[in-house]
Parts: structure tokens; sequence; C-alpha cells
């Protein structure tokens, strides 16, 4: 299981992923709109790979990354706490659907693709890669961007 966070950069038409963080905080340095009143302003997706059993990639549908990291937070949590869990990305009508697939296995399901995976392993993995996450806005932002999302993230590690 994979899940790799790529962030978007509309006037060079690329995607960037995050542990590319020198390069992307060159070109954020450049910009200097992208931390406006407290508030994060980037765009992106978030990859997720699980060899043959799917793949939820999606680059047409970017959206705000740091809110897309959210939903996809809130949905889990609530399929752990409820057998399912959906949402809808923040500014685009794509729902991120988590139900049971089996005992073991939970089933994402975003915009008609599938991913399968072992349910602990996805939170681990999902615990790691959000923390990741959490430290490259940090980084960006010479540590001056305000997120609870490291905090949220404890929400999950409950359930492994």
């Amino acid at each position: 299981m994979n899940i790799k966070t790529f962030i978007h950069f509309q006037e060079e038409d690329k995607f960037i992923n995050i542990e590319k963080k020198e390069e992307i905080k060159e070109i954020i340095a450049i910009k200097k709109v992208v931390f406006e009143n407290g508030l994060l302003n980037l765009d992106g997706v978030i990859v997720f790979e699980n060899g043959v059993v799917g793949k939820i990639e999606d680059f047409e549908a970017y959206d705000e990354i740091d809110s897309l990291w959210y939903f996809y937070k809130n949905a889990l949590e609530n399929f752990l706490e409820n057998g399912v869990g959906e949402i809808y990305f923040p500014n685009t009508p794509i729902e991120i659907k988590f139900e049971k697939k089996n005992k073991s296995n939970l089933l994402l399901s975003v915009d008609e693709q599938l991913l399968v995976s072992d349910t602990k392993e996805f939170i681990e993995t999902f615990y790691e890669k959000g923390n990741e996450f959490a430290d490259f806005l940090g980084y960006i932002s010479d540590y001056t961007y305000i997120s609870d999302f490291r905090k949220d993230l404890e929400q999950i590690k409950r359930y492994k």
C-alpha cells in the first residue's frame, strides 16, 4: 500500500511529488500567495496505490490539497466508526467512499476507481503519509503555517 501527494502548479501545468519539497518551496517563494491570511492556497492530488488490487489516481481532478487530506481522513474515520464513510471532494462533485470489502479489507472508491487494501495496513500507511504531509506543510511555510491535521490523525490511529 502506498500513498503519494502531489502539488499542482497551474501556471507550469505540472504536478510535483511532495518528496521534492525543495523544488516546491522554490516555486512557492516566487508565487508568494500560497499562504494568505493563515490559509493554505495549494491544489493537488492524493494517489493511492496497492499493486494489482487498485489504484486511485486522477490528475484531472485536483483540489485544495489541505482540505483533500482532511476529507479523506474524515471519510476514513466515519468508515472505521460506522462501516461506511463517504464525502465529496472540497470543490469538485467527486465522491470518496470507504466501505467494508470483507472481514479484514476495505474498499476505497473515488469516481469509479477502486482500490482494495487490508484495513490495518491502510490505516498505518494513511497515518504515516498524513504525518509526512503535515511535515511538508511545516517545511514549505518555514513552520509558520499552523494546522491541527497531525493531531486529527491521532483519531484514526486508535483503530490500528
